[in-house]
């Protein structure tokens, strides 16, 4: 094999999926004969700085490779400008590269087939990228185990300096060059809506890097290589993965064939054109998963549609037409078990969790100390106390007013890291606090605006309100979740984790907020990833 191409590794926070990609990328014989560059980001903000320190502490000691260069960013890139960034620094010295990210785990032929790859099609410019996973398709009476189609994927992949060259991240141009027919075969005959990334990234609500990548290819009728049986797997399951995390991508439910070190033989196609008996093949993928989903894309666009004058009669109908509620037994008791079953608690990319870290962060600056007491409204099972604590070592006394239901469950299983109350006097009794808590909850609450008067009454220094959607709404509408998206953890959950669960909710009025909390300046007021709105109040 001629010269080897350097590899490319992005890494961020996540230090136990690092290892593990590390780890497999050495079981490759020819991994001591390669150049690596490790590309490890700065932190978004003082809560991820632990992390990244210690992923780079990790990275000293690295070893098993022809040589090793750390580029420590100064200031966090994201995951989109780390990898396209760094990408365009490799390719500067040299004309190929093989890229991972750090919840990628690759099989021992994977150094192997992508060099292969690389050397094979080097001159040929109707190829543009070496994927190394898709589907799996075993078994099959083919000539070859590769193909090409027009689909890029990113979870492995290879690419040389010639054709990185045309990479472009423009969705407004992409946009006004793509015609109705060219976005259906990009959406793989709408078998899988591509196309809404782009349109998610020009409206700012992403900020992704592969599907412009794939756009690029596209539009030079460029082609990309694919082997039979995925010689990567994404392991991005834990509750650090910087995009959505699925618990069918936990390194446990990899075939174990996967791991098996037996070197293939890679047979590339002689046609370089796209296979049909394959791409047919993943469009019946796309479709099956696509029709797994369609029951619950019916009930949200069907539940959308109803809306209500009152919270009592949104619950009622919740309650005993969908035969569903919040408060219910079963839907509280998962939120226990959940947590008794975690062997360690580290969602730290939760979006309340960031928000009650950088309240604390602001009330140390304004104060000059600590805050001492606090009062989560709809805090759950007090998850984010339990992290601050083992993680951070920082110390509250919290108070959680939740749901009669959940706190009587939290207390028949003696959990003691706060105090869960659920009557509203009960709370007024604690006296003042230092930080008013609320994140996605008065949404949910009966007459939210009563209850948050009564709360200033205690609220010592700062109220904070967030994670709102700041569409108006006239009426009470019904959200539908599964119990899984009610806690921020992802591991060791019960079984009836894909559960439906409907409540009621009604978006929250910035201009009555502000009319019940004259004497309150803000201190603090911004849009958090997901566009929620959070706002930090000072008592004046």
């Amino acid at each position: 094999m001629s010269e080897l191409s350097p590899i490319a590794l992005f890494t961020y926070i996540r230090i136990d999926t690092l290892k593990l990609t590390l780890k497999y990328l050495q079981k490759n014989n020819i991994s001591k004969s390669s150049v690596l560059y490790i590309f490890s980001d700065s932190y978004k903000s003082e809560i991820d700085r632990k992390k990244v320190e210690e992923v780079r502490k990790f990275l000293k000691k690295l070893k098993g490779f022809k040589k090793i260069h750390i580029v420590k960013r100064k200031k966090n890139f994201g995951l989109s400008n780390n990898i396209t960034s760094g990408v365009d620094f490799v390719l500067k010295k040299y004309d190929k590269i093989i890229v991972l990210e750090d919840d990628i785990i690759v099989s021992s032929n994977f150094l192997y087939f992508m060099n292969k790859a690389l050397n094979k099609f080097k001159y040929n410019k109707k190829v543009w990228h070496i994927n190394a996973w898709n589907y799996d398709f075993e078994n099959l009476d083919t000539f070859t185990n590769t193909y090409f189609t027009r689909l890029m994927n990113c979870w492995g992949w290879a690419t040389w300096k010639d054709r990185w060259k045309n990479y472009n991240k423009n969705p407004n141009k992409i946009i006004k060059n793509f015609s109705s027919q060219e976005i259906f075969k990009f959406n793989m005959n709408n078998s899988y809506d591509y196309w809404s990334q782009i349109l998610r990234n020009k409206s700012g609500k992403i900020n992704t890097w592969a599907v412009f990548w794939y756009a690029n290819i596209f539009k030079k009728n460029g082609l990309c290589l694919s082997p039979t049986i995925s010689q990567a797997k994404n392991i991005g399951y834990d509750d650090l993965s910087e995009n959505q995390p699925s618990e069918q991508n936990s390194i446990h439910n990899i075939n174990k064939k996967f791991f098996i070190k037996n070197k293939i033989n890679f047979i590339f196609p002689n046609d370089i054109k796209e296979n049909l008996f394959f791409f047919e093949k993943i469009i019946a993928k796309n479709n099956f998963n696509k029709k797994s989903s369609f029951l619950k894309g019916f009930l949200i666009k069907s539940i959308n549609y109803l809306s209500f004058k009152s919270f009592f009669t949104a619950n009622f109908f919740s309650k005993y037409f969908l035969l569903s509620n919040y408060e219910s037994n079963s839907f509280n008791s998962f939120k226990v078990e959940s947590l008794k079953n975690q062997k360690k608690i580290n969602h730290i990319n939760s979006p309340s969790f960031k928000l009650l870290f950088e309240t604390i962060l602001n009330f140390k600056k304004e104060y000059g100390n600590m805050p001492k007491k606090i009062l989560d409204i709809g805090g759950g099972v007090g998850e984010n106390i339990i992290l601050l604590k083992k993680e951070y070592k920082i110390n509250l006394n919290c108070t959680i007013f939740e749901n009669k239901k959940l706190v009587e469950i939290l207390k028949r299983n003696h959990f003691k890291h706060c105090k869960f109350l659920y009557q509203e006097k009960d709370v007024l009794k604690e006296g003042k606090f230092d930080i008013i808590f609320c994140s996605a909850s008065l949404e949910y609450i009966n007459e939210p605006y009563k209850l948050l008067q009564k709360v200033t009454k205690i609220a010592d220094k700062l109220i904070v309100i967030g994670r709102m959607n700041t569409e108006k709404a006239s009426n009470y509408k019904i959200q539908l979740s599964t119990f899984r998206q009610n806690v921020p953890f992802i591991e060791n959950l019960p079984p009836n984790r894909d559960k439906f669960v409907f409540y009621p909710y009604k978006n929250l009025s910035l201009k009555k907020i502000s009319s019940i909390l004259p004497g309150f300046n803000v201190l603090n007021k911004k849009f958090d990833d997901n566009y929620k709105l959070n706002i930090i109040f000072k008592k004046k």
